[in-house]
């Protein structure tokens, strides 16, 4: 696979969208430590599998945001 598909997959994820939702996973695993011990295992499980899920979510929306016509064929996000 050339680096250009590579970079084009990756600019599809829009990882720069990822820090709300790691963010998100923070916050909740801090109010949940005011009840008992953060088991960090869990909490590693569940930023990476957030991070995956929003990676995938933003893919199908371009995809969908394409096929419909919804984007422009020019926007970076929609080649």
């Amino acid at each position: 696979m050339k680096s250009a598909q590579i970079k084009k997959y990756i600019i599809a994820t829009r990882p720069w969208s990822f820090t709300m939702s790691l963010i998100s996973v923070t916050v909740g695993t801090f109010l949940a430590a005011e009840e008992g011990p953060i088991l960090w295992k869990w909490f590693a499980i569940t930023a990476i599998g957030i991070t995956l899920f929003h990676a995938a979510a933003n893919v199908i929306n371009d995809y969908y945001d394409t096929l419909y016509e919804v984007d422009q064929p020019d926007s970076p996000t929609a080649k």
